[in-house]
């Protein structure tokens, strides 16, 4: 190499060959085409606030690598986002790949706001003209001491208010309380005026008449059938078997005309459906609520209970009694043959009136074998048509 232009030549070629890299040509001898070089981008955190759609795909670049899970991280940091961690959102991000530390920069929907206080109105204090007054309002029942009683915690707004006490005619009035407002009214009893034209003890006296005349009953077991007038086209359901005790409890079966039977217990206001196999229930025609007003409207029972209660008769209703002290009314009609003929139970908002027809004598008393039962608001009637058959 003494000629200076070879030299010159060989130095190039192992400059040129020192330049490539070891990578390069171990590729190009085995025909592969070499990797290309990592993509270069920059970090924007400048713009509005990220919407769930901006980061969804923020979160696909990061697959194509063209963004980086730190990216993210600081465009959150600096931008924000419009949207808070639901549980769908949590859902949707783990869905494309969203890092925890990616959902824990998205803030959580603050917690609702505690619900406000109850509104109360102040100390009610009801005064009674006379000792030992019951006193009835917004669900709260209290016994006057020395004539007084003090109730707390009751709602602001008008509320109505029942005093009574035996021996008394009941007072009521409508109270306005006013929240945080301490309120003092005074009640007036006057007592139950005798009948002038029939001596107070023959009021009574009617009343024991007509439970002589039915008698003492303990159970009542029959069959019959069950009836909803309406109308329209009244309803039938066959009464296979009925079983009435004096602990006020009922078990009876009732048959539709499809032949499905509904078999239920009735213990005071609860119904228990023993087995009713699909046994259709109309709208307004509940063979459950009939059989609890055929249970609680047993004549017997009835009699019991007024046997309790102060009377007084109706004028140009001789042979009608009235309840005049509790916190519901009864009012009984009785026939020319000496048995109850008709009651009228009123209640709160609510009257049924009960009809006792066709009474058959039935072991040591005797039984009304047909029970008609409607509401005051007309809509139809229940008729109980009842064949008692044995007695316990």
């Amino acid at each position: 190499m003494n000629d200076p232009r070879l030299r010159t030549y060989f130095f190039n070629a192992l400059i040129l060959a020192l330049s490539v890299s070891p990578q390069l040509l171990i590729a190009q001898r085995r025909g592969e085409q070499p990797a290309p070089p990592p993509p270069v981008f920059t970090c924007n955190t400048n713009g509005p606030r990220l919407s769930l759609g901006d980061l969804i795909g923020l979160l696909e670049k990061i697959v194509e690598k063209t963004m980086t899970p730190a990216c993210i991280e600081s465009k959150i940091d600096k931008q924000g986002v419009n949207f808070e961690r639901i549980p769908i959102v949590d859902q949707v991000l783990t869905e494309f790949g969203a890092s925890d530390v990616i959902k824990g920069k998205i803030r959580f929907p603050p917690p609702p706001p505690p619900p406000p206080s109850p509104k109360v109105a102040g100390a009610l204090t009801v005064n009674c003209s006379v000792p030992e007054c019951e006193v009835f309002i917004g669900g709260v029942h209290q016994t006057t001491r020395s004539g007084q009683s003090v109730i707390r915690g009751l709602s602001p707004g008008k509320l109505p208010l029942v005093v009574y006490r035996e021996g008394f005619l009941p007072n009521s009035d409508d109270i306005d309380l006013l929240e945080n407002q301490a309120k003092s009214v005074t009640i007036s009893l006057r007592p139950i005026p005798p009948d002038p034209t029939i001596p107070a003890l023959k009021v009574k006296e009617l009343l024991w008449d007509m439970t002589a005349a039915t008698g003492r009953i303990e159970s009542v077991n029959g069959n019959g059938e069950l009836l909803w007038i309406t109308d329209d086209k009244p309803l039938e359901w066959k009464i296979p078997k009925f079983s009435k005790t004096l602990v006020n409890d009922l078990d009876i079966t009732f048959k539709n005309t499809a032949g499905r039977d509904c078999k239920l217990k009735i213990t005071g206001d609860t119904a228990k459906p023993k087995s009713c196999n699909n046994f259709k229930k109309e709208p307004k025609t509940d063979v459950v609520a009939a059989a609890q007003l055929f249970l609680k409207y047993q004549i017997h029972d009835i009699l019991g209970i007024l046997s309790r209660r102060e009377f007084v008769r109706i004028e140009g209703r001789p042979n009608t009694l009235k309840t005049v002290v509790g916190p519901d009314t009864y009012i009984l009609t009785v026939g020319a043959d000496g048995l109850p003929s008709e009651l009228e139970h009123q209640f709160q908002d609510k009257q049924w009136t009960v009809h006792y027809v066709d009474y058959e004598v039935y072991g040591s008393g005797k039984y009304p074998k047909t029970m008609i039962i409607e509401d005051s608001a007309g809509e139809g009637k229940w008729e109980f048509h009842l064949i008692p058959v044995a007695s316990r």
